[in-house]
């Protein structure tokens, strides 16, 4: 990834993995947590640590579905006090980012699901952070839940950047900024920096750059996920060049394979992956010569 010109590595941390108990941390996995982040600055690479993941409902501990509302929150906090207590002084890491696509109900929902039923292969990566509205409106939900995971990490480290992953449910909503019920008005004052989650349709060049200009506050806005997954590659490039008054980063998508290694493949997946790679490196400033 380095070579290929990244200096932002996505990091996915499951829940389950580094949460034994409501309060007990895995330690095992704090320490691997933190020799990747050693890892990363001898690569000269920094870390996007996005926490708090359930994306495999078959891990997802039974003891963290049954917690109530308040319980969830404690034992998230705990989450990301353990990761930053380990990463406060790691140079390699970038940010923090709350959570995937976190996303808040605006009704009552059943005792204990808090995934989204959506799935991409076989993965969920949007979850509830309430159950129950109770009266709340979204945005001040949202505020809260955000508030108190971010106090969480500022017990221990008050170095580090804050934000939070929001999905746009795409362009056909007329106001995408709200779908998830983080509206970027009034969350900005609660992180460091907006991060969004949007993937440009074909034929709707226009709509995609909407979407994204709705996101702008007074802070940073990064586009923590962006791929040519539902437009063509030429049509992608434009997206970015024209995004680059808006958006102040970008990341994208690799799944292990460079574009020598993908040359010539006949599967559409990995030709759309080859020629997002090839313009990934023509574009990007960081790429190492």
């Amino acid at each position: 990834m380095r070579k290929l010109g990244a200096n932002v590595v996505r990091l996915h941390l499951q829940f389950a993995s580094f949460m034994d108990a409501p309060n007990r941390p895995n330690r095992l996995n704090l320490a691997r947590l933190e020799r990747l982040a050693r890892l990363a600055e001898e690569l000269g690479l920094y870390l996007d640590i996005t926490g708090l993941g359930s994306y495999r409902v078959k891990d997802i501990p039974p003891w963290y579905s049954k917690l109530s509302e308040r319980e969830h929150w404690v034992a998230q906090a705990g989450f990301w006090e353990a990761v930053a207590s380990t990463c406060a002084g790691r140079p390699g890491v970038f940010a923090y980012n709350l959570m995937n696509e976190p996303i808040v109900s605006g009704e009552s929902r059943p005792a204990g699901v808090w995934v989204h039923p959506n799935e991409l292969g076989g993965l969920h990566y949007v979850e509830f952070i309430n159950l129950e509205p109770a009266g709340r409106q979204r945005p001040d939900i949202a505020r809260q839940w955000v508030r108190q995971m971010t106090q969480a990490i500022r017990k221990h480290d008050r170095r580090h950047l804050v934000t939070v992953g929001i999905m746009t449910g795409g362009m056909k909503f007329p106001h995408p900024e709200e779908v998830a019920g983080f509206p970027p008005s009034k969350l900005a004052a609660e992180v460091d920096y907006i991060s969004v989650h949007l993937y440009p349709e074909k034929g709707m060049l226009d709509a995609a750059i909407d979407t994204l200009a709705r996101f702008k506050t007074s802070k940073p806005l990064v586009l923590e996920e962006t791929y040519p997954l539902n437009c063509g590659v030429p049509e992608f490039s434009a997206f970015l060049a024209r995004s680059r008054g808006i958006a102040n980063g970008w990341l994208g998508f690799y799944w292990g394979q460079t574009p020598e290694q993908l040359q010539g493949s006949i599967l559409p997946a990995e030709k759309r992956t080859h020629d997002w790679l090839e313009l990934f490196q023509s574009i990007n400033p960081n790429r190492l010569k």
